[in-house]
């Protein structure tokens, strides 16, 4: 349907739903973006997928800037952090939205959110948020260090060795600098 046949018509609607309300919250633009990898071909068409992954990391990003430099928390945590009852960084109420995604389209949001100027380091409790998230049943050990589970799940993609290369190579990277660790101190394979 194009504005041919009426104004106002479901194309116009839906872009106006979007650009008015879907992608203005970060909880919308996420739910947008996991709907849309339902309709992949098209959803890439139209731009819908890049318009929600740009959405998401900007909004992110604008949600951090009103935590602690370097670190992500809530008001009421932030107050038992001065006070000095723990100092643990807590990652933001949307890390764990973002497990719902693919995981390409995980790896875009990051990238993305590296452009709009996260820090590598942020990014790490993320990182293992989503593979302790995706992989729940399939880690044996609880105990389990982090890092060994963000690469245990990165080894489960499909296609693994280009895959791996193309996605676990800036995720490799991330993790590592993340934790001041050298890659091969945490990498074991599987």
């Amino acid at each position: 349907m194009t504005e041919d046949y009426a104004v106002g018509n479901l194309v116009g609607r839906t872009e106006d739903y979007l650009n008015e309300v879907a992608l203005k919250s970060l909880a919308g633009a996420i739910s947008v973006l996991h709907t849309s990898e339902n309709l992949l071909p098209t959803a890439e068409k139209v731009k819908l997928v890049s318009r929600s992954i740009d959405a998401v990391a900007y909004l992110a990003y604008k949600e951090s800037q009103f935590c602690l430099p370097g670190r992500t928390e809530t008001r009421h945590e932030s107050i038992n952090s001065y006070s000095g009852s723990h100092l643990k960084p807590i990652v933001d109420w949307w890390a764990e939205d973002l497990t719902v995604l693919r995981i390409d389209i995980f790896h875009r949001v990051l990238m993305a959110m590296l452009a709009r100027g996260f820090k590598q380091y942020s990014l790490g409790p993320i990182l293992m948020i989503y593979a302790q998230k995706s992989l729940r049943g399939l880690v044996r050990n609880h105990s389990e260090n982090p890092i060994n589970v963000v690469f245990l799940f990165f080894s489960h993609v499909p296609d693994s060795k280009s895959w791996r290369r193309k996605y676990l190579g800036g995720g490799g990277k991330i993790l590592s600098q993340s934790k001041n660790t050298r890659r091969g101190s945490c990498w074991r394979p599987l």
